[in-house]
């Protein structure tokens, strides 16, 4: 296994020798060079790093999909135990929103997208203006935490997909999920 030199601020970069210093001195010089970081504690074995995505289909205009159990359920099967889940839907015209799952909040939250960014206005996008500026208002990606293996929600919080599109599509959501095993 190659092992770094450590960071100093004489050299651009780390360089590699066949001794030398494992990962974490590296980091803990780096780390003392900083002198406004203090008390880092890290543990760099059993840390562990997977990717998956999932595909779905939406029905159109203000959508709402239901991600929750599709995260739990990749947390779980990453063997990841504490650390971080993003999610990110790489699409101009979608968003990912922490919320109550409840009938009657979904449709406040559909009235209050078309109120503040109508379908019927002229736009100089030609179709879907709108669409792309409601996913300019609410981000497309939630980064959570995880905690004894279990995504870490709020009594009442649940993380939909929100289609701001005007036709159904084909929606992928990237679930990259961090931690220590």
């Amino acid at each position: 296994m190659v092992k770094w030199e450590p960071y100093t601020k004489a050299s651009t970069k780390p360089t590699r020798k066949k001794r030398g210093f494992t990962a974490m001195q590296v980091l803990e010089t780096f780390l003392n060079e900083q002198s406004e970081i203090t008390n880092v504690g890290i543990c760099m074995a059993g840390f562990k790093i997977t990717t998956m995505s999932h595909s779905f289909s939406t029905k159109g205009e203000i959508d709402f999909i239901d991600l929750t159990d599709t995260v739990q359920a990749a947390v779980a099967k990453s063997g990841i135990k504490n650390g971080l889940v993003h999610v990110f839907a790489p699409h101009s015209t979608g968003i990912l929103i922490l919320t109550e799952n409840d009938y009657a909040l979904l449709n406040d939250i559909k009235a209050f997208l078309e109120e503040i960014v109508p379908k019927r206005k002229a736009y100089n996008h030609p179709s879907n203006a709108h669409a792309h500026l409601r996913s300019v208002l609410l981000p497309p990606d939630k980064t959570l935490p995880i905690v004894d293996g279990r995504v870490e929600l709020g009594t009442w919080q649940s993380l939909f997909f929100v289609e701001t599109d005007v036709y159904p599509r084909r929606r992928t959501v990237t679930i990259q999920i961090m931690g220590e095993q």
